[in-house]
């Protein structure tokens, strides 16, 4: 009988094979590189400082992450131990106090919309009968901006076209970390045990914000040249200076054999030349009769729609809420959509910039005996609290019958009825409903 359908080969397990594949190749570049050439780990610094990039990140990073609560999960079909669980909540507290989680959590973040990549450096040490990190610190992305003269050109290694200090060694795909640790002296090998290496597996090769260095760089121009040329233009327009017609007729017909310029006397036309040039908002000056001066408007749109637009792109590319504006009517006005998707942003990046602290921390609890237990981050909400809304729902559980009377009290942090004597109870209840002495 033929079957209707395929069978898939079944692979021979005891038969081992090698990937034939390279998951970093050399390829030789184009003539147009992927990354411009302009953009390192410099420009990326300075980056962080122009006004609209910390607007965006700041803020963000604090909403995006608000702080958590540490919590432990026993193994799978294990019933959790409470005095165990609570063993190991507070060797993470313990460990904590150096490693400060959510601040390096916030700056790892930092790291990685700029650079890709974030480095810690820890070491071990045993406290309490706990071994946890005797000291934990930030080491700066742009640090890592070096590799070593001694693996240039060689296509054993690849380095990360931003941070060139991070390398990956193609023949094992072990990482390697150098980092610049003087002026002058050659970038400094790391230890990789005592290394928390986070990244962000983008697109490209290019990070958030260097994928935005073209924006940032025409607002800086915006605000030196534009804004600055507009203002002052603004603030001491220019002077025009006009000769009346009977001066030109007057000195035509009655000053023969005066020097001249342009028909009129050589010393009024550069008294007035001299004049118009040395303008400024601190000087006062005469006008000579025949002559007259006056302040046209600049004759230019002010270029704060162009600053203001150069901003939104920025603002735009490094937190995507204008994916949301594509939609237009598709979705609903009120904010509510809006607020969910920035939710689902921060929930992606808790992934890339929390995850790895969350993995540490289920490793050290495994380095002190709790194997199988894991570590999670229970998030605060973002969303501030719709008490009004809240109170609806309580309502509505308790009418429909799914809440008693005192859990509904707990919800809105009233105490609760005491129960001695039921019929009490219940008329207290009655009495909140306004039909007391009704049964």
């Amino acid at each position: 009988m033929r079957l209707p359908f395929s069978i898939p080969k079944i692979f021979n397990a005891a038969k081992k094979s090698k990937a034939s594949g390279v998951e970093r190749p050399i390829v030789a570049s184009s003539s147009f590189a992927p990354l411009d050439r302009s953009i390192n780990a410099e420009v990326i610094k300075a980056a962080y400082d122009a006004g609209p990039v910390q607007e965006a990140l700041v803020p963000t990073a604090r909403v995006a992450f608000p702080g958590f609560e540490i919590e432990v999960q026993p193994p799978d079909g294990e019933e959790p131990n409470e005095a165990k669980m609570d063993e190991a909540l507070r060797g993470l507290k313990l460990a904590d106090k150096t490693v400060q989680s959510l601040k390096h959590v916030r700056r790892a973040w930092y790291d990685t919309v700029g650079y890709r990549h974030s480095m810690f450096c820890y070491s071990m040490t045993t406290e309490e009968g706990w071994t946890i990190p005797a000291e934990f610190f930030h080491m700066p992305a742009e640090s890592f901006a070096q590799s070593p003269r001694s693996i240039l050109g060689n296509d054993q290694f690849y380095s990360d076209p931003i941070l060139k200090g991070y390398v990956v060694d193609r023949n094992d795909n072990s990482e390697h970390f150098y980092q610049s640790q003087t002026k002058t002296g050659e970038p400094v090998e790391l230890d990789p045990e005592t290394v928390l290496h986070i990244v962000d597996e983008g697109a490209g090769e290019a990070s958030v914000l260097a994928g935005c260095i073209p924006s940032i760089r025409q607002w800086r121009l915006a605000r030196e040249k534009a804004m600055v040329g507009y203002l002052q233009r603004v603030a001491a327009p220019n002077m025009v200076a006009t000769i009346d017609q009977q001066m030109v007729e007057f000195t035509a017909a009655n000053l023969q054999g005066v020097q001249k310029e342009m028909g009129v006397p050589a010393d009024l036309w550069n008294y007035l030349k001299d004049l118009i040039q040395k303008q400024s908002t601190d000087t006062a000056f005469l006008v000579p009769p025949g002559a007259n001066v006056s302040y046209p408007a600049a004759g230019v749109n002010p270029p704060i729609e162009v600053d203001q637009y150069l901003k939104r792109e920025i603002y735009t590319h490094l937190i995507p809420m204008q994916l949301m504006d594509t939609l237009g009517s598709a979705i609903s006005k009120s904010a509510q959509p809006m607020l969910e998707f920035f939710e689902l942003i921060c929930s992606g990046w808790r992934e890339v910039c929390a995850k790895p602290f969350e993995d540490f921390y289920t490793n050290l609890l495994e380095t002190n005996g709790f194997e199988g237990y894991n570590v999670e981050f229970a998030w605060w909400d973002i969303k501030p609290a719709d008490k009004q809304a809240d109170f609806a729902r309580t309502l509505a559980s308790l009418d429909a019958g799914m809440i008693t009377l005192n859990e509904a009290r707990e919800r809105e942090g009233l105490p609760a009825l005491k129960e001695t004597n039921t019929t009490a109870l219940i008329d207290e209840h009655l009495r909140l409903q306004g039909a007391a002495g009704v049964l």
